[in-house]
């Protein structure tokens, strides 16, 4: 069995170049695909293939032919429609007849690289619905803390008058503070929280020390402010250190 029967056993197009980069042999896919009379091209250097976009593209690839015995790259060639392609490019070289033959495989990755394309689409398009979402649901919380702190019925803490008693639950590491007749419940995590508020550290730090996204460290902090009923950080940090939270 001859190089050419073997070669259109192979289902993927493939040329067969000399050392010097003549056209030696080819396969029928490779006819099929790039719409070449490669007959007429036999015996005649590579470049006059009409599947180069560039010659540019003709010359990067016989150069890293003439440099290693073997390559796998990324180029883009014309296939008979005239039609750019996406093609992944192997080639080896082997001994034929006692002569260094270059074996050029071309595999059509143009279907692939699109579904990838889709993809990473798909991906960015539902990042920036997350990152809506977070922003919807940030300014749905500060109007609930601000419909809360415009009731008329709620005191800020921060009046000295007001009385702030702390017990320890030891089982559950939960802190129960009663302001006057307002019982309200503070976590681990949020005590965590409050303790490097007080350190000075910003959201962007406690959501790196916390391993937390920075978003959920700020609904942290806002729900936090909500319980106490205070109006912000400065406020929250005061208080925390006054009344010995942490």
């Amino acid at each position: 069995m001859g190089i050419s029967e073997v070669l259109n056993m192979i289902p993927v197009p493939i040329i067969v170049l000399s050392k010097d980069s003549m056209i030696y042999d080819f396969n029928e896919p490779f006819v099929n695909w790039s719409g070449s009379n490669a007959y007429e091209f036999l015996d005649k250097h590579v470049s006059n293939l009409d599947i180069w976009v560039t010659q540019n593209d003709c010359d990067h690839l016989i150069n890293q032919i003439d440099n290693a015995k073997s390559i796998r790259s990324e180029i883009k060639l014309k296939d008979a429609s005239g039609k750019i392609r996406f093609c992944l490019i192997n080639t080896n070289i082997c001994i034929v007849n006692d002569e260094n033959i270059i074996i050029v495989v071309i595999q059509d990755l143009t279907n692939q690289k699109q579904k990838e394309f889709e993809q990473q689409k798909l991906y960015l398009e539902s990042q920036d619905s997350i990152k809506s979402l977070t922003k919807d649901v940030d300014m749905l919380t500060s109007m609930l803390i601000n419909q809360r702190h415009n009731k008329n019925d709620i005191v800020p803490i921060n009046n000295d008058k007001q009385e702030v008693i702390i017990t320890d639950d030891k089982e559950t590491g939960k802190k129960h503070i009663k302001i006057n007749d307002c019982i309200v419940v503070l976590n681990e995590k949020e005590l965590s929280v409050i303790k490097l508020i007080v350190q000075g550290k910003s959201s962007g730090e406690i959501a790196s020390e916390l391993y937390l996204a920075e978003g959920s460290i700020r609904n942290i902090i806002t729900e936090i402010i909500s319980k106490l009923m205070l109006k912000d950080k400065t406020q929250l940090a005061v208080f925390a250190i006054k009344n010995g939270i942490v």
